[in-house]
């Protein structure tokens, strides 16, 4: 269970690309504030406090520019879902999806 954060983000097309595209992956939701209430690709897109309703195991935070702050924001939501900064490929929780070998 996926949530996309940054609908209009840099990272947003490839993300939502590669997650359509995986059948074991269920995108819960697209998160964007300007844009909650419409639809894209066929995945609807919710506000940041629909998040915890969403429930999503893990929340690809696709926006470059703001991506530190939204991380920031959902920071308090990181006990109940795995938070992937996909501008940050530095971050801690790359060890964990991605071991090395």
């Amino acid at each position: 269970r996926v949530a996309i954060y940054g609908a209009r983000g840099d990272m947003a097309d490839v993300a939502i690309d590669v997650v359509l595209r995986h059948p074991g992956v269920k995108c819960v939701g697209i998160i964007d504030r300007a844009l909650a209430g419409t639809r894209i690709r066929g995945i609807r897109v919710y506000g940041a406090f629909d998040l915890p309703r969403l429930h999503p195991d893990y929340v690809l935070i696709a926006a470059a520019w703001s991506g530190p702050a939204i991380f920031d924001q959902l920071r308090p939501l990181e006990p109940r879902m795995t938070l992937v900064p996909l501008y940050d490929l530095h971050a801690a929780v790359w060890q964990l999806l991605i071991p090395r070998v």
